[in-house]
């Protein structure tokens, strides 16, 4: 019933014009704030969220299009399904004694590969809607704030920290949380190229996850899901926007009925262009610029009895012609920020952390990816049903690099292409076996993924040298194509570090999991999952050499430095991996959980440590203890979750650099342990508040003796150090984050204002396993803001997005360089932009 039946006025005669005025007047007061007169007849609905995408606070609160949603379309199932909603009282004629109040609806999660409540999901686990994403402008990960999740993501440059554990921008680790895109695993940089493309939900999983989702979720897992193809009907929507640093981007999705109740097609595509914004003065250029764009398609057939079939494609190309937004920030001369010689080639150059740079290195980074998959569901009888999925991913990434100075020291090329297969086949039971009692899913998956990744590290080139010559003696003028080419005559190192892996992982796993009502109150829920990983390296290729000439010995040679070439290694990793949740329901709106759960990271070959008989590196296990509880308060007018936990590592797998490569080690142990809370709360006047906050006292190494040493005087972590106790990267002893936001109906209920605002505080973290402060953030707060203006059922829209409202500066990232300095990544000053959407 409409919300504007809580007053019905007297009907009117057809053709009383005045008194169907009066009426409509009445409507207009009668209705409480926040509510809406029912406009299905005369306005077009906003575009559905097909499926359970469900919604959340994500950075604390609801998206303003789902506000509308619930004030435009109350009736809507897919409304009613997925967001908050305005409670409907039984039909009177005059008003309840009370008003109306919105409630937070339920939200449906798969984070167990089934269909959930997240109130009931034992699991502690995050979900953003789609529409949430797009109301606060977020374009990647890094503008989402998560509790205990250190999240960056600015095109090719993506990283995913969970409680302190993660991979950051540099191969060749693995990842430890990795990236799901409608079940579709993806480990590689380029992943965030199209990830934020037509999505419905963003599911964020806390603590390994090794039953379900396999190999390398030793510490989390990110799960998105795009939306899917919706049968005979039309829909889409549209925006295009427009803000400073000439920031220009185009997103739009479009729903196609192609055979009517049998095929449905679903197009989407976005496209952003962004000028840099770190001044590089020895070159007279702004780094940092920004040219993505991604397309997808997914069709829907359904073959009726024989089941559903769902395919899909994508494709992302990421460029920064003028480099990513780096700066040295220490310098590799003196050791002593704000002092160094090289003022010589730029008398602009310093080290202080801003919007600044000047490297004389000429730097790009290229990716592009593209993947191909297909999914079957075939309902079985009794219940049950069967699920196969099958996808292709490839990707390509070039980049070249500079140590930060204006001074010809470094150049760094790499080139690093992925392609693999994947397939699961699962089976589910009904959820209601021996009376309701029990329920289960198992499957098999298998995987096959090729890596090759060339590094060439050229140690002053000569044709930098030559350039930064007559650039002192003619300053602005340059020499044609010497800083271009990476591996020619012109830009071989005097010294250079030459290094190429080839390697093939072949993974088998066999899983099940099955959950038990002891009563009618106690569940208890079992998962095992035993994997097989295989690694064969192809090629593993390290060769120091001079004047990039094969067979010139090097000052590394005779600094004791090897050449070494290997082929055919091959070794195998085995590991069962399993899961006891115990739950408990006081209530539908009470819930507390306990879980013990096991994950799984596969050993493999580094470029600089080949290990003992180049048997490589070992695989890492984690073990987690959580205890949390899930309450929906006040007449689901506020949401409580809270989660304690403590997760152990063994033969930790951590990234350093020595001899002039990456290198992957084991340290012995490390451990976590802390606590998140998430709530959101519904208040009146058409605000919503979420606060979500985390505390993680413990972050350490337990034991690392041969640990990589802060300061080094020749260009390197070296390693020898003692880090046992010392603080893990990107672990924060304190996190949290607050947004409010509100939606206020106009008179005359056809126009509505909406805004809100964002911010996330996190405490001092170090980026790097040596725990040099040079590699360092301080406490940091960032703040987003946004205000807009459209119609109530959201047709249309006109949006102001300001993100770093503070116009704060901090590095987001930080390393050694192989010329014995230091650099970092620097996010953009404050940025606006206006965005114009419509749905149809």
């Amino acid at each position: 019933m409409p919300a504007a039946a809580l007053a019905q006025p007297p009907e009117a005669p057809a053709d009383d014009t005045d008194a169907l005025l009066q009426i409509l007047e009445a409507d207009a007061v009668a209705a409480p704030a926040g509510t809406a007169p029912d406009q299905s007849a005369t306005s077009p609905a906003a575009e559905p969220t097909p499926g359970p995408a469900g919604t959340t606070a994500g950075e604390g609160t609801p998206s303003r299009s789902e506000h509308a949603d619930a004030v435009a379309n109350p009736d809507s199932p897919e409304v009613l399904d997925t967001i908050p909603v305005v409670s409907k009282p039984e039909p009177a004629l005059t008003p309840p004694p009370e008003p109306a109040h919105r409630q937070i609806e339920e939200i449906i999660v798969t984070a167990q590969k089934r269909e959930e409540r997240l109130q009931d999901v034992p699991v502690s686990v995050t979900a953003i809607s789609g529409d949430d994403l797009r109301d606060k402008n977020a374009k990647g990960l890094g503008d989402v704030a998560v509790p205990n999740m250190e999240l960056s993501s600015d095109g090719l440059l993506s990283q995913f920290f969970v409680r302190g554990i993660g991979s950051n921008f540099e191969q060749p680790i693995e990842r430890s949380i990795v990236l799901f895109i409608d079940d579709i695993a993806y480990t590689d940089r380029v992943t965030a190229l199209s990830s934020f493309l037509d999505i419905d939900r963003v599911e964020f999983l806390r603590g390994p996850q090794g039953t379900l989702f396999g190999k390398n979720t030793v510490a989390g897992a990110i799960s998105m899901y795009t939306r899917k193809p919706v049968l005979d009907d039309w829909q889409g929507r549209l925006s295009a926007a427009w803000g400073n640093l000439g920031d220009r981007a185009i997103d739009g999705a479009v729903n196609i009925p192609v055979l009517e109740d049998r095929m449905a097609l679903r197009l989407a595509g976005t496209f952003e262009e962004r000028e840099g914004y770190v001044d590089n003065s020895y070159r007279g250029e702004m780094d940092g610029d920004k040219y993505n764009y991604a397309l997808s398609a997914r069709a829907l057939v359904n073959l009726e009895d024989a089941g559903e079939l769902l395919m899909g494609a994508r494709y992302g190309v990421s460029r920064q012609d003028n480099g990513p937004p780096s700066q040295a920030s220490k310098d590799p001369g003196t050791g002593l920020p704000g002092l160094s010689p090289f003022a010589v080639f730029d008398p602009a150059y310093e080290t202080k952390i801003d919007h600044h740079s000047s490297k004389d290195l000429d730097e790009y980074l290229d990716g592009s990816g593209w993947s191909a998959n297909a999914q079957y569901r075939l309902d079985l009888p009794a219940g049950y049903s069967l699920t196969s999925l099958f996808a292709y991913t490839e990707s390509s990434f070039t980049t070249l690099a500079d140590e930060g100075t204006p001074a010809p020291l470094t150049s760094i090329f790499t080139d690093a292409t992925t392609s693999g297969y994947q397939g699961e086949l699962r089976i589910s039971s009904p959820p209601d076996l021996f009376d309701g009692r029990f329920n289960f899913l198992g499957g098999l998956y298998g995987s096959w993924d090729n890596e090759d990744i060339i590094a060439d590290v050229d140690l002053v080139p000569v044709g930098g040298l030559l350039q930064s010559v007559v650039h002192i003696v003619l300053p602005g003028f340059t020499l044609p194509g010497l800083d271009q080419f990476p591996g020619n005559a012109a830009n071989a190192g005097a010294q250079s570090v030459y290094v190429d892996r080839d390697r093939d992982v072949t993974t088998l796993a066999g899983f099940a999991q099955g959950t038990l009502k002891l009563t009618d109150s106690f569940d208890l829920i079992l998962g095992a999952r035993y994997s097989w990983v295989q690694t064969h390296l192809n090629l593993l290729d390290l060769q120091y050499t001079a004047l990039g000439l094969e067979g010139v010995p090097s000052l590394f040679n005779l600094l004791g430095l090897q050449n070494f070439e290997v082929r055919g290694r091959e070794r195998n990793d085995v590991s069962p991996t399993g899961k006891l949740s115990l739950r408990y329901h006081f209530s539908d709106d009470e819930m507390v959980f306990a879980t013990v759960a096991q994950g799984f990271k596969a050993g493999g070959y580094s470029p600089g440590n080949p290990g003992p008989d180049f048997s490589g590196y070992e695989p890492e296990t984690s073990l987690l203890y959580e205890l949390g509880a899930k309450l929906s308060l006040f007449d689901s007018r506020m949401r409580v979750n809270a989660t304690a936990f403590r997760t152990e590592f063994k033969n930790f797998q951590v990234l350093v650099q020595e001899n002039f490569v990456d290198v992957v080690t084991n340290a012995a142990q490390a451990e976590t342990a802390g606590a998140e809370l998430e709530t959101l709360t519904i208040l009146p006047l058409g605000l919503t508040l979420g606060v979500n906050g985390s505390w993680m006292p413990v972050a350490r190494f337990v034991s690392y003796p041969d640990g990589p040493c802060a300061e080094s005087t020749l260009s390197t972590q070296t390693s020898g150090c003692d880090r046992s106790g010392g603080r893990l990267p990107y672990a924060p002893e304190w996190s949290a984050s607050v947004g409010l936001s509100g939606f206020w109906p106009l008179p005359g209920q056809l126009f509505a204002l909406n805004a809100g605002v964002d911010g996330s505080w996190s405490d001092s973290l170090f980026f790097q396993a040596d725990g040099d402060p040079v590699d360092s953030r301080e406490a940091l707060w960032r703040v987003n803001a946004r205000a807009g203006f459209g119609t109530v059922d959201n047709q249309w829209s006109l949006q102001l997005f300001v993100n770093n409202l503070t116009n704060a500066v901090w590095q987001e990232y930080g390393n050694d360089t192989t010329a014995g300095g230091h650099f970092a990544y620097v996010p953009p000053p404050r940025t606006w932009n206006l965005r114009l959407s419509w749905n149809f």
